[in-house]
């Protein structure tokens, strides 16, 4: 995310700020093949040393998730299935959505170049995240 024309701390950071910006690009970047097969890998690995004699719901082939399905009959080995819904294109489509979901407005646009800028938060957003920070007598950052 940029703000103002500069840089300012990337995706990690945390909430936006007025006038960052969120390109399609960085959504691209973060959902890309080789992040998934990272993020992924860890849980088939993990998966595999702590509940070996079960199978893994995923598996990975070149960078693709694939979801087990259940076999469509007795004895039959399972189904899998390539999980689309961890692609970018797919995630920057849920952002639009909710993003025309709390506007009111329909926007869906997955053109390369294509950018969000954050406006600010509402009153009511504003201050349930009050409320999350105060919670138990510590103020969260």
């Amino acid at each position: 995310m940029t703000g103002g024309g500069h840089v300012s701390g990337g995706l990690s950071r945390g909430l936006p700020r007025v006038g960052d910006i969120l390109r399609f690009a960085q959504v691209a970047t973060l959902h890309a093949p080789q992040a998934n097969a990272f993020y992924f890998g860890e849980f088939i690995a993990a998966w595999h040393r702590q509940l070996s004699k079960l199978d893994c719901p995923l598996r990975l082939e070149e960078g693709a998730v694939f979801k087990r399905l259940r076999p469509e009959g007795r004895m039959l080995d399972a189904r899998w299935k390539q999980d689309s819904s961890i692609g970018s294109e797919e995630k920057w489509r849920a952002i639009e959505y909710d993003i025309n979901r709390r506007l009111g407005v329909s926007t869906l646009h997955m053109e390369e170049g294509l950018a969000l800028t954050f406006l600010g938060v509402s009153a009511a957003e504003r201050k349930a995240r009050m409320q999350t920070r105060h919670r138990g007598g510590v103020e969260y950052a």
